[in-house]
């Protein structure tokens, strides 16, 4: 209360002392910013503290401007600030001489820039969304244009000792189609309608289905009446997402892929003729599989503009290469009876996942009680659409979730250090059997009945390492129950140290590092909240520090999202690591495991802020009878499901004891 009031005051002061100081003229040089309505504070804090003087002298500029809500929620901490220091954070949030608008933006896809606070921040417009951000605060108001420049509404104000600017990737490099002479109209157009960042930015890499030089001047007069909007269309409808490559599409027969520009397209091959198309375009027989970064090029002997689009569900499906392995009549049996084949024809090409004829043999019993509709709901739940997994690209990503056509969710898997596949925990036993339907993998199991579903974890590196280490955390503890405060992946990646050279100390400074993230006791993020600070000690006799910090700005994955367990916008901080995942419980066991974006590293400790307030006990259930049960925190806005961090918890040898 006291901490509102504290800024409702301040807010009152701002108010008199604009109208004091006669800023009248500067209300109308803001006028766009203030009809919008929503940004008083941003404006009445530009008067107060004399920036709209400086905004006056370094206009144009481009303002990334924080709506009243967003100040409100970080009414805590501007309270205690003084008139310098909330200039400092406006400043942070303004860049000088720039009108960067979205269009702008468009064109250059990523910027960095430094603010006139001496911030550096990232402004990024998605190729595929247009959606803007700023370091992940997502652009809900961009565009509004005055006389001072541009702003853009974001719904956080940055803080900069909580910042983390994310930069810009690097723009794909193009040269393997600047080296092929025949497509440097198509080079020219990619670059004139900056789709060479849509390419970049295309998380599952692009398809480019490129007309030749001649293709392009045979449409030349058509071209030159376009709009700058209706030629990115047409570039972009000749840019597919996914891969795929010559092989692929002679194994499947007929391929449909969709387009940056929402369009369709079906790539077909014909046996007789050795020949493919695209939309019945002709592909090259020469220029195919250019591969490049981030791409794989084709090229076509016309454009796509009018090219009409077939389905492949026209052509009949041919299950004969499945067949011819002998082992899955009882699973294609099925798709007949049940009238399945039409729904996986509309859904080409498909990923199959099915099960061998010794695993339904040993459920027999439990299939022959079954009606036609319940067989198809189960056999739905082993085909997911219109999506092509081939066993390089598990061994690749080492684990793929997906979503069957029949709503059930599946995890494929692959164990680099058993070489083994499976898929809800079910042994993958063939693979890569191609057909027009797609491509089938062969399982020792029948999905629902055998095996279960767990989604793949952000955090399974922690858990191999543990394993590879033999940690028990069970004397260490005894037998207390945990928190673990567990990083990322990528952020065990980067470090490229585990494992060292094996030497016995090499190995010692690991596992302490290890158990460095783990402490005795269950702390919620609802009970650091509270708490505001609090010193722990870890398994591996060093201290970390968790505290609550209002507003939750800054690295990738945190913004713009309320943590599980508790209400409000804000973040836990474990030294200087966030927790982007909080609250994951165990119900069997007490344990609590938080998500964090990177490792904890020692000389990263800092004691609270004064007043700090340890517990003089863990609050456990057993210490604090008012604090939330671990079993009861709630896992929304979480990468993986409570039920899935039970078999994390269960993996987790080292950090475990979680079974």
């Amino acid at each position: 209360f006291f901490v509102i009031e504290r800024m409702r005051m301040k807010l009152i002061t701002v108010a008199i002392l604009a109208a004091t100081i006669g800023v009248a003229s500067s209300q109308s040089y803001f006028s766009s910013i203030d009809e919008k309505g929503i940004y008083g504070t941003l404006l009445d804090t530009i008067a107060f503290t004399g920036i709209d003087a400086i905004i006056s002298e370094n206009a144009p500029v481009t303002i990334i401007g924080p709506s009243d809500q967003a100040f409100g929620e970080v009414a805590g901490i501007i309270a205690g600030l003084s008139t310098d220091e909330i200039r400092q954070i406006v400043l942070n949030h303004i860049v000088a001489n720039a009108t960067i608008t979205s269009d702008v933006l468009r064109k250059e896809g990523c910027m960095i820039v430094k603010t006139i606070g001496g911030l550096e921040l990232s402004l990024y417009r998605d190729p595929i969304s247009f959606e803007m951000d700023v370091d992940n605060d997502l652009v809900v108001d961009p565009d509004v244009i005055g006389e001072y420049g541009v702003l853009h509404g974001i719904e956080d104000v940055i803080i900069a000792d909580q910042h983390q600017s994310l930069g810009c990737p690097g723009f794909s490099d193009l040269s393997a189609i600047s080296e092929n002479g025949n497509f440097s109209t198509l080079l020219g157009l990619i670059e004139q309608t900056y789709n060479h960042f849509t390419i970049t930015m295309n998380i599952e890499n692009t398809t480019i289905f490129g007309p030749t030089n001649a293709a392009f001047a045979a449409v030349q007069d058509q071209l030159d009446l376009l709009s700058e909007d209706e030629l990115d269309q047409v570039i972009r409808g000749h840019m597919a997402f996914g891969e795929i490559s010559s092989e692929q599409v002679i194994a499947f027969g007929c391929v449909e892929m969709n387009t940056t520009a929402g369009t369709s397209l079906a790539i077909r091959f014909n046996e007789t003729s050795g020949t493919a198309s695209v939309n019945g375009i002709p592909i090259s027989s020469t220029d195919f599989d250019i591969l490049g970064e981030y791409f794989i090029l084709h090229g076509i002997e016309g454009t796509l503009v009018d090219a009409p689009y077939v389905p492949c569900a026209d052509e009949a499906l041919d299950f004969s290469p499945a067949l011819e392995a002998g082992n899955y009549n009882t699973f294609l049996g099925f798709v007949v009876q049940a009238g399945l084949e039409d729904e996986i024809g509309m859904n080409r090409p498909t990923t199959i996942l099915a099960p061998t004829d010794a695993a339904f043999a040993r459920i027999q019993s439990t299939l022959s009680g079954l009606s036609v509709e319940e067989l198809a709901s189960g056999l739905a739940n082993h085909v997911i659409s219109s999506k092509i997994i081939d066993s390089a690209l598990v061994v690749a990503e080492e684990c793929i979730d997906a979503e069957t056509i029949g709503g059930d969710p599946v995890n494929i898997n692959f164990d680099i250090l058993t070489g083994k596949t499976t898929v809800n925990g079910i042994t993958v036993v063939q693979t890569n059997i191609t057909g027009n339907f797609g491509i089938l993998h062969g399982i020792d199991g029948v999905l629902g009945i055998d095996g279960a579903y767990s989604p793949c974890s952000p955090y399974s590196e922690v858990e191999s390492l543990s394993e590879f280490y033999e940690i028990d955390v069970n004397a260490a503890a005894d037998d207390e129950p945990i928190t673990v405060f567990g990083p990322r992946n990528d952020a065990i990646y980067s470090l490229d140290m585990f494992p060292l050279d094996g030497a016995d100390d090499s190995r010692q400074k690991e596992i302490d590092l290890l158990l460095g993230h783990i402490v005795t006791g269950v702390y919620t993020a609802e009970q650091v909240k509270e708490a505001g600070c609090v010193v722990l000690d870890t398994l591996a006799g060093t201290k970390v520090r968790v505290m609550w910090v209002e507003g939750g700005h800054g690295g990738a994955g945190i913004t713009r999202r309320r943590l599980a367990g508790h209400g409000g916008v804000g973040v836990v901080m474990v030294n200087d690591a966030k927790v982007i995942l909080a609250d994951q419980s165990n119900n069997d066991n007490g344990n609590i495991f938080h998500g964090i974006d990177k490792v904890i590293l020692s000389g990263s400790f800092s004691e609270c802020p004064e007043p700090s307030m340890p517990p003089t006990t863990p609050p456990t259930q057993a210490a604090n009878p008012t604090a939330p049960s671990p079993t009861a925190a709630p896992a929304e806005s979480s990468a993986f499901s409570c039920s899935g961090l039970s078999i994390i918890f269960a993996s987790m040898i080292a950090l475990a004891a979680l079974s």
